[in-house]
C-alpha cells in the first residue's frame, strides 16, 4: 500500500517521476490526470490507502481544493522555464509563457534578461486558458510557453507550443517532501 501517489498532468512529467522513483529505489504509483482528470485520479489513490498526493501546477491546484489530503507541488524552477527560452534563442516574435500564477510568477522579468518579447499570461482554470490564450494570439502572440492545456490550445489556434517540463532537482524535492508529510500522518493516527 503506497502512502503517497503521483498524479502527473502530462505523459513527459510521468516519465520523469517513474525515472526519479527508480533512482531513489522507492515505488510510488504515477498516473497521468490532467485538471480534472488529474482529481478524479487523485481520489482513487486516496481510496487506495494515499496519504499525500505529488502533482504540479494547476492540477495541484485542483486537487488540493477537492480533496481533503496534503499535496505536493512539483514545483516548475525558473531553470525549466529558462530551458525552453534557451531553445527559443532564435524566435523574435512575442512569446506567451501561460499557466497557473504560482507557474508564471516573474517571468516577464526573464524577457528583460534574454532581450525577448514575452507576455505572463495567467490563468485560473482550464476554461480560463481557452480565453486568455486565444486573446494572447489576437494580440501578436505567435508562441505559447506553458503547462500542457495551453500548448494544446496553441495548437488548435495554429501557433507553436512548448511544455515546460519539470527537472529531475523539482521532482525528487517534491518525493522527499512528501514522504515526510505521510510519514507525519501516520505518526499523528497512531
Amino acid at each position: 500500500r503506497a502512502r503517497v501517489a503521483v498524479i502527473a498532468p502530462f505523459p513527459e512529467l510521468l516519465r520523469e517521476c517513474e525515472a526519479a522513483f527508480r533512482e531513489a529505489g522507492i515505488r510510488v504509483p504515477v498516473e497521468v490526470g490532467d485538471l480534472e482528470e488529474g482529481v478524479r485520479a487523485a481520489r482513487r489513490a486516496v481510496d487506495g490507502g494515499a496519504e499525500v498526493i505529488i502533482s504540479r501546477g494547476g492540477t495541484a491546484l485542483q486537487i488540493s481544493r477537492a480533496l481533503s489530503v496534503p499535496v505536493v507541488e512539483i514545483q516548475v524552477s525558473p531553470y525549466d522555464i529558462l530551458r525552453c527560452l534557451y531553445r527559443l534563442r532564435e524566435y523574435r516574435g512575442l512569446i506567451g509563457i501561460t499557466g497557473f500564477r504560482n507557474v508564471v510568477y516573474g517571468c516577464e522579468s526573464l524577457g528583460t534578461l534574454l532581450g525577448m518579447q514575452i507576455r505572463q499570461i495567467v490563468v485560473e482554470s482550464g476554461e480560463d486558458a481557452l480565453e486568455k490564450v486565444t486573446e494572447a494570439v489576437r494580440d501578436g502572440v505567435g508562441m505559447i510557453i506553458g503547462d500542457a492545456v495551453s500548448v494544446k490550445l496553441a495548437s488548435k489556434l495554429g501557433i507553436g507550443g512548448m511544455l515546460v517540463a519539470s527537472g529531475k532537482e523539482p521532482v525528487a524535492k517534491a518525493i522527499e517532501e512528501a514522504e515526510k508529510i505521510a510519514e507525519v500522518r501516520v505518526r499523528e493516527r497512531e
